[in-house]
């Protein structure tokens, strides 16, 4: 019989380098108008945009959100919603209506970008 031998932890996940300079605009959605169809989900060349449960029921009303640490501002989700919720927005804008999102979202118990994406 050989011995086991323990095996080395398995290496984190790479973090994404710094962004040499940010976008001049973000991707933001209007989550009155959302519906968590997804459509815009498969078109993020960068995987920034996540499903959201519901406030009241995590299985109803789910909403989608977008990160913009990772964001590049590319449009390229704002089309294909059907509902028209996606816009862009100039980058100090965006910062600022984020803030205020995260702000209801946490005096409403509701779940906040930082539950959305973790860091690891």
């Amino acid at each position: 019989m050989s011995p086991e031998v323990a095996k080395p932890p398995a290496p984190a996940a790479p973090k994404a380098p710094p962004r040499r300079k940010p976008p001049k605009q973000f991707a933001m959605i209007d989550e009155n108008g959302c519906t968590g169809c997804e459509a815009c989900v498969q078109f993020c060349p960068v995987d920034c945009i996540r499903l959201l449960p519901g406030t009241k029921d995590p299985n109803v009303n789910k909403i989608c959100r977008i990160n913009l640490d990772l964001c590049i501002g590319c449009e390229l989700c704002v089309k294909p919603c059907p509902w028209e919720t996606i816009y862009m927005l100039p980058f100090a804008e965006a910062l600022e209506l984020n803030e205020s999102q995260a702000w209801q979202a946490e005096d409403h118990k509701e779940q906040t970008f930082a539950d959305a994406f973790p860091v690891s």
